[in-house]
């Protein structure tokens, strides 16, 4: 179960405004195996929305305006989207569109990036990173966590930033997400043996059978 750090929590925020044009179309539909829920086929996005809740506050899933099967089905789950009308310019987008959304908010908000396209992380990645977020708020303020997977050190997501980095989220463009603000800031490493942190599904074939 999560829990509230400093009086604060942790909202996840699942990209889900992509092109999928590497797929050759919208993929978040695609149904696959649900690896930490049943045996049971469901849509790929929605499947990532569900993998990371039991581990936060709140999710928030950044979508397409126009695209209303994926925004029936997360609201059908319990689900809030908010609409991207730029997402065509960019992963950025997706971020800023998140970050403003949750300015509104009453509650401060550390967020979590999520990739819509990545279903394989597992239950026990998660809780090791809010975990580790929430023993790192202890000794510092501004905070970034990320998943290295142990036996390549390779860093994957997603990516915890604390709420200090409000405005450098709200400030990038382009295509490379929050890459910027990693390569500026640097983050702390969690070590996890967990594939599924560098899994994300950009042609059909990534799909696990």
């Amino acid at each position: 179960m999560p829990d509230k750090m400093h009086g604060q929590k942790i909202t996840a925020i699942v990209l889900a405004a992509g092109l999928g044009s590497r797929f050759g179309g919208d993929k978040l539909l695609v149904p696959i195996a649900s690896p930490n829920h049943s045996s049971n086929q469901q849509a790929l996005g929605l499947i990532s929305a569900l993998n990371v809740k039991p581990h936060v506050e709140d999710v928030l899933c950044i979508v397409k305006p126009n695209d209303k099967a994926l925004k029936e089905l997360l609201h059908m789950n319990g689900f809030r989207t908010v609409d991207n009308p730029d997402y065509e310019k960019g992963l950025s987008t997706s971020i800023t569109t998140g970050i403003r959304a949750l300015t509104h908010c009453a509650t401060q908000s550390h967020y979590m990036i999520c990739l819509g396209d990545m279903p394989y992380i597992s239950a026990a990645t998660y809780e090791a990173l809010t975990l580790a977020f929430k023993q790192g708020l202890e000794k510092q303020s501004k905070l970034i966590i990320r998943p290295v997977l142990a036996v390549s050190n390779q860093a994957g997501h997603p990516v915890i930033f604390s709420q200090g980095y409000q405005q450098d989220l709200q400030e990038l463009t382009g295509d490379d997400g929050a890459k910027p603000i990693i390569k500026r800031q640097g983050f702390t490493p969690v070590l996890v043996d967990d594939s599924g942190i560098l899994a994300d599904i950009d042609v059909k074939e990534d799909i696990r059978s």
